[in-house]
């Protein structure tokens, strides 16, 4: 028995959107670094980002229903103390319309993502020379609690398609 997957074009627009709404500015020094970065907003909370704990700067939520699905589409990421490098993972997750978002889920390349799972990408974005690259998340792990009103828990462990294992966590009130 074969299988069609049914492209999904408006979360293929809104992940390309959320990749490209983010803008560079200059950053501050050191002494402001502890607090956030010249030029980019510091939102409330911090995100973990591979180890190392960063002031949350980019926390995007977008849910949106078509096909019998709720999509949950996620923006998270940080700038490092330096303010040097933006670091971020964008993410959907695709459920069926009126279950729990609540749980424990695989990340799956895009063009195999089927209700239940996730996919992604992980954004490194270096502030001094204006350069980005963003790498497909092949697989990986994403544990997901809603505390309710947009409040989520998120802890993931995600590998690239360059291989280099990223992992995040974070509480935050969307």
């Amino acid at each position: 028995m074969t299988f069609i997957r049914v492209f999904r074009l408006p979360s293929l627009f809104t992940l390309l959107l959320f990749s490209g709404l983010i803008a560079f500015t200059s950053c501050g020094d050191d002494e402001e670094a502890m607090q956030g970065c010249e030029g980019f907003p510091s939102l409330e909370g911090e995100v973990v980002v591979n180890g190392e704990t960063v002031p949350l700067t980019i926390a995007q939520l977008l849910v949106s229903s078509a096909f019998g699905d709720t999509n949950y589409q996620f923006q998270i990421g940080g700038i490092t103390g330096d303010c040097e490098v933006l670091r971020s993972v964008n993410f959907t997750l695709m459920i069926p319309e009126g279950d729990s978002v609540s749980g424990t889920y695989d990340f799956e390349p895009f063009f195999y993502a089927y209700d239940g799972d996730t996919f992604g990408s992980i954004g490194v974005q270096n502030i001094s020379t204006l350069s980005q690259s963003s790498l497909e998340i092949n697989s990986g792990t994403l544990e997901i609690v809603d505390n309710g009103s947009n409040n989520f828990t998120i802890d993931l462990t995600a590998t690239p398609a360059s291989g280099d294992a990223v992992s995040m966590s974070l509480t935050h009130q969307f």
